[in-house]
């Protein structure tokens, strides 16, 4: 099912950029800096990369829908403080293909905002602390559902700073740690995401 999914929204993509006459396709690529709600650990430490295509196409006076395949690396990391004597480190990599779907409204020239949904395929993960590799005994989901906001700032005819955040609504995880009101309904990621896109055609004003 996953395939097919996937592979719907590739041919889409790629339709948008060989045929669309009000498509405009776009190469994006940048930073992710994320954490894992309900992991006990604080801070958005785990450092990342997210690239992808895209095609934006109008739906209505200042407002388009934007339709991506992304891959993103997610997780949680924790480095040791020898300085203070802790010893303890803990990273978490989480790597996705993601499909996110969004709607785009044009403030003015400069400035857009968006909201939208994505959903991410687990590609890869890794658990470990200062002992090696963990295996645990509870496993990540397949499937990771965010919600998604942001903001695009335009810079030149065909590029645009980008700046999204993504939640997730769904547990990646459920939980199986130290019992706690606020995180026992499981595991949640949490990114933000800085990146640059390129527009095949000039963007419009």
């Amino acid at each position: 099912m996953k395939n097919i999914f996937f592979t719907f929204f590739l041919i889409y993509i790629v339709e948008g950029i060989s045929y669309g006459q009000n498509f405009n396709a776009y190469l994006s690529g940048g930073i992710v800096t994320s954490q894992v709600s309900g992991d006990a650990l604080g801070g958005f430490d785990k450092a990342g990369v997210e690239t992808g295509i895209g095609v934006s196409t109008p739906v209505a006076k200042k407002m388009a829908m934007a339709f991506e395949l992304t891959y993103i690396q997610k997780g949680s990391r924790k480095p040791s403080k020898l300085d203070q004597g802790d010893i303890s480190q803990y990273l978490l990599r989480l790597n996705y293909l993601e499909v996110p779907i969004t709607i785009n409204y044009q403030l003015n020239d400069k400035f857009d905002v968006y909201l939208g949904a994505s959903a991410g395929y687990l590609i890869s993960s890794l658990e470990e602390n200062e002992n090696g590799e963990i295996f645990p005994a509870l496993p990540f989901k397949s499937t990771d559902i965010s919600v998604i906001g942001g903001a695009e700032y335009r810079f030149g005819k065909h590029l645009k700073a980008n700046l999204r955040g993504l939640q997730s609504v769904l547990p990646v995880r459920e939980f199986g740690g130290q019992v706690n009101s606020f995180v026992d309904a499981g595991q949640y990621n949490s990114v933000f995401v800085l990146m640059v896109n390129y527009y095949f055609k000039p963007l419009e004003k």
